[in-house]
C-alpha cells in the first residue's frame, strides 16, 4: 500500500549547495597559501640577511688577518703607510717568498672593497702605485655580487695610533645589502706587533 502523504522526499544536493562548498574551499585554501607564501619569504628574507651579514664578516676578518701581518719582515718605517678613511696601505711579507709587499685595501666609488698587492723590491717608502691604487681603480674586489649574497660597504673605517702601545688598529664596517632592514656595522680589532 502506498501513503500518500504529499511530500516527495528529496535527495542529493542542489547547484547552492556546491557553490557555497567551493566557496568554502577557495578561501581556505587561499589562507593555506597566504601562510606559506609568508613564511617562505620570511625564511628567504632571513636567508639573505644572513648571507650578507657573512659576506661582511668575510672581508673584515679577511682584511684583519693580513693587517696581523703589517711589518712582517719589514726592516723600514712604520708599516701601515696610508690610514685614510676607506683606505689601508701597509707593508709585510704575507706570503712565503722572501719579498716584503706592499697592500693597498680601499673601498671603491661603487661601494665594492679591493685589494690591490706588489712586491716591494726593496723601494723604501712603498712605490707610488700602491699608494695610489685607489686613483687608479686597480686590485682585486674582495666583495662581489654572488648570487643573491651582494652588499655595498658604505664605509669601512681604520682607526690607529702609531704612539699607543700595544699598537692597536680597529677596522670596522658598515654594509648595506638587498635584503638588510638597514646598515649593519661590524667591528674588530688588530694588535701590531710592539716592534712596529
Amino acid at each position: 500500500m502506498v501513503r500518500a502523504t504529499g511530500r516527495v522526499r528529496e535527495r542529493g544536493m542542489t547547484l547552492m549547495d556546491v557553490v557555497v562548498g567551493l566557496a568554502l574551499m577557495t578561501v581556505a585554501a587561499l589562507g593555506i597559501f597566504a601562510g606559506f607564501k609568508g613564511a617562505l619569504t620570511g625564511w628567504t628574507v632571513a636567508q639573505q640577511v644572513t648571507a650578507e651579514s657573512h659576506n661582511a664578516r668575510f672581508v673584515l676578518e679577511y682584511v684583519a688577518r693580513l693587517l696581523r701581518m703589517a711589518g712582517n719582515e719589514y726592516a723600514g718605517g712604520p708599516p701601515l703607510a696610508v690610514t685614510n678613511p676607506d683606505e689601508v696601505v701597509f707593508l709585510g711579507n704575507v706570503d712565503d717568498d722572501p719579498q716584503v709587499e706592499c697592500y693597498s685595501i680601499y673601498r671603491d666609488g661603487q661601494g665594492v672593497v679591493r685589494i690591490f698587492a706588489m712586491e716591494l723590491g726593496g723601494a723604501d717608502p712603498p712605490p707610488a702605485a700602491c699608494t695610489g691604487a685607489r686613483a687608479a681603480g686597480a686590485g682585486q674586489p674582495l666583495t662581489t655580487q654572488v648570487e643573491a649574497r651582494n652588499i655595498t660597504v658604505e664605509d669601512l673605517r681604520l682607526s690607529y695610533s702609531p704612539t699607543v702601545l700595544p699598537r692597536r688598529v680597529t677596522l670596522e664596517i658598515r654594509v648595506r645589502g638587498v635584503g638588510s632592514p638597514g646598515p649593519l656595522t661590524m667591528s674588530t680589532q688588530v694588535f701590531l706587533r710592539a716592534g712596529q
